[in-house]
């Protein structure tokens, strides 16, 4: 299908995690900087020894709503009004912190006390949020691909898009429907095309931006978490075992790069998709 848009594909939603792990902030519009979309996964919340705490360990971290203020951000906690607001960089001149995101080590600009010691007692252990500069280099992983770039906190890839209608098939596996909030997607898209057509998709374009699909990207137990509540249910791992299994993993959603980042390329809700191969 070089050059189709015959499915009148279109984005739908687009979002950014600004701290890993924590809650969605849902854009009509975005810019795309060297490490993907501006603002998100620029930031961490470290344990005492430099490593990223996560869902997988604390589900609760999800159900932490952000908010952009202008220039400030602010964090409301689970289950209350409860809010911490803190500058989009780190003020003054802090001593970059080396943590590690799996197998990768980077360095990262800490937050004061004050911000620590509320999302300290939020999440009931000692951490610390950190911040990733954009000078700051974390390679793009070459398991799949040679395209060479750099990342912020995200897993692998600087982004992930999925797809209504393979949202839609999952659902017809599984006894309760659930969100495409599960899995955590940066672009969602809709129209009229089969489920899991972004499986093939290698290059193509949206808005000003030209991407490259890596592949499908495998998943962990994070989706079995309900986004609403952080609870387990257990439901979409098995259903994704049983169609959705590729070289060991289970997929949901294509790994993507953008191949002309270093152009600010923007893209916005209704933005239509252009299939190039």
């Amino acid at each position: 299908m070089q050059g189709s848009d015959m499915y009148n594909i279109a984005v739908k939603e687009i979002l950014i995690y600004p701290v890993k792990s924590l809650g969605a902030v849902m854009l009509s519009g975005a810019r795309i900087a060297p490490k993907g979309f501006t603002h998100d996964r620029r930031y961490l919340l470290v344990d005492e020894d430099g490593n990223f705490l996560t869902q997988r360990q604390y589900p609760e971290m999800g159900l932490f709503r952000p908010l952009l203020l202008q220039d400030l951000w602010k964090v409301t906690a689970p289950g209350s009004e409860d809010s911490i607001q803190f500058d989009l960089v780190p003020p003054g001149d802090p001593a970059p912190l080396r943590v590690k995101v799996w197998s990768d080590y980077c360095s990262a600009l800490p937050y004061p006390q004050a911000i620590n010691d509320w999302f300290s007692e939020k999440l009931g252990r000692t951490c610390t949020l950190v911040f990733m500069p954009e000078n700051n280099f974390r390679p793009i992983s070459q398991d799949k691909t040679s395209v060479e770039g750099s990342l912020s906190f995200a897993d692998g890839y600087p982004f992930l898009v999925t797809t209504t209608a393979s949202l839609e098939e999952l659902n017809r596996h599984l006894p309760k429907q659930v969100s495409g909030l599960r899995f955590r997607p940066n672009i969602v898209l809709e129209g009229e095309l089969p489920p899991f057509a972004e499986d093939n998709w290698t290059h193509f374009s949206i808005g000003q931006a030209k991407f490259k699909g890596i592949g499908p990207h495998g998943r962990c137990k994070v989706v079995d978490l309900d986004p609403l509540t952080a609870e387990a249910d257990g439901i979409v791992l098995p259903a994704l075992a049983a169609f959705r299994k590729q070289d060991k993993k289970l997929t949901f959603g294509l790994s993507t790069v953008c191949l002309n980042a270093s152009d600010h390329p923007q893209i916005k809700i209704g933005d239509h998709l252009q299939l190039e191969g």
